[in-house]
């Protein structure tokens, strides 16, 4: 592997566990989704923590209120819409 390939791949990585972190020590408001629906909605996204935090807050800017899991569940539904798994 390159010296710039090394480099992208660690930046990517570094960028990757700030993201999970930043989601880790975040307070969740109306409570925390169930574990099973944030699992899967990580493998949906390949295990990026930052795009997975990005489509769940898209959906509580244009859904106000709703209750954790519900912004989870729409993130999955919107992408196995778009995916046409559904």
């Amino acid at each position: 592997m390159s010296d710039i390939k090394k480099v992208e791949a660690s930046q990517q990585y570094r960028n990757r566990m700030r993201a999970k972190q930043a989601y880790l020590s975040r307070d969740i408001p109306r409570g925390r989704p169930s574990f099973r629906v944030q699992q899967r909605l990580m493998i949906l996204v390949g295990g990026h923590w930052d795009t997975a935090w990005r489509l769940v807050e898209l959906e509580r800017e244009k859904n106000p209120g709703m209750p954790e899991d519900w912004y989870w569940e729409k993130a999955i539904y919107n992408i196995e819409r778009d995916r046409g798994l559904k």
